[in-house]
C-alpha cells in the first residue's frame, strides 16, 4: 500500500460528495416550485416523490462521481502525470462531467 497524503485522500473522497450534492440537489430541486396548497394531500405526495429522487441522485451522483473521478485519474496516472496534476485534472474533468450530465437530466426529465 502507497502512502499518500491526507489532501489527495480528501479530494479523492471529495469527488463522492461533489457527485452526491448534485445528485441530491437535481432531485430535490422541484420541490421548490410545488404550490403550498395545505387543503390537497397532492403537495404531500410530491414532496415524497422529490425527497425519494433526492434520496436516488444522492447514491446515483456519489457513485458517479467517485467512478469519473478515479477514471480520469488512473488513466492519467498510466500516462504518466503525477500525483497532484492528475488529482486536479480528474476534480475538473469531474465538475464538468456531473455539470453536463445534471444538464442531460434536466433536459430529459423537466419536472425535476
Amino acid at each position: 500500500m502507497k502512502h499518500e497524503s491526507p489532501g489527495v485522500r480528501a479530494v479523492r473522497v471529495s469527488w463522492a460528495v461533489l457527485g452526491g450534492v448534485w445528485g441530491a440537489w437535481t432531485g430535490f430541486g422541484g420541490y421548490l416550485r410545488l404550490p403550498r396548497n395545505a387543503d390537497s394531500s397532492g403537495t404531500m405526495l410530491a414532496a415524497g416523490f422529490f425527497g425519494l429522487f433526492a434520496l436516488l441522485g444522492l447514491f446515483l451522483g456519489a457513485a458517479s462521481g467517485a467512478l469519473i473521478g478515479g477514471t480520469v485519474e488512473r488513466l492519467l496516472r498510466r500516462v504518466g502525470a503525477g500525483v497532484i496534476g492528475a488529482v486536479s485534472v480528474a476534480t475538473l474533468v469531474n465538475a464538468m462531467i456531473l455539470w453536463r450530465l445534471v444538464e442531460w437530466v434536466h433536459a430529459r426529465f423537466p419536472g425535476l
